[in-house]
């Protein structure tokens, strides 16, 4: 195997990993399920940052890649938050826009793929708001009871952060990639600065 598709088996591995953390999640309703389910999460995390890193690092990148790390990113995110969800862990006012966000920059981003040749990186917002997300997860799992009457404050509290993070974060990658970078493609002072980013 070729070191250049190292990235794509880490996204297919996270792929598998979705399907994985469902069926602990739901299939050991129990403390040491939820930290089974916890665990699959985070693991999950690591291959999203390890193959992010080995792509831009060596320039191991694919066209498959292009398409399995957003995907396999994006339908693990969801996948916890409808879990979290149906069990009463997170707020539905927290997951629901959430998950249209990640709709949203997973189609933005196929089409900026496929129109413009380019891959939408992540810049300081969506970073911010990745591990916000992450540590809203972590924590949900760790302090919220499956089916509890009420979410506690704390969780309430770490959604709002995490969702203001997140609005922020599509809104500078709209601003970016609708309106700074086909500007600078169009304007000849810069012409192949587009291919070296």
């Amino acid at each position: 195997m070729k070191l250049k598709y190292i990235p794509n088996v880490l996204s297919v591995i996270r792929l598998t990993l979705v399907g994985v953390f469902a069926t602990v999640f739901f299939g050991v309703q129990s403390d040491t399920g939820m930290r089974a389910a916890l665990i699959v999460f985070a693991v999950a995390e690591v291959t999203d940052v390890a193959d992010g890193f080995l792509a831009r690092r060596y320039g191991w990148i694919t066209d498959a890649g292009k398409i399995l790390d957003p995907l396999a990113d994006k339908l693990m995110q969801c996948t916890a938050l409808t879990c979290l969800t149906i069990s009463r862990m997170i707020p539905v006012w927290y997951a629901a826009p959430y998950i249209l966000k990640e709709l949203v920059m997973l189609c933005g981003g196929f089409i900026i793929i496929r129109k413009r040749k380019i891959v939408v990186v992540s810049n300081i917002f969506g970073k911010g708001a990745a591990v916000m997300f992450f540590a809203t997860i972590c924590a949900a799992m760790l302090i919220s009871k499956p089916y509890q009457p009420a979410i506690p404050w704390q969780i309430n509290a770490l959604c709002a952060v995490s969702l203001g993070l997140t609005v922020l974060a599509l809104v500078m990658y709209g601003f970016e990639y609708v309106f700074v970078r086909p500007k600078k493609k169009s304007d000849p002072d810069n012409s192949g600065e587009e291919s070296k980013q």
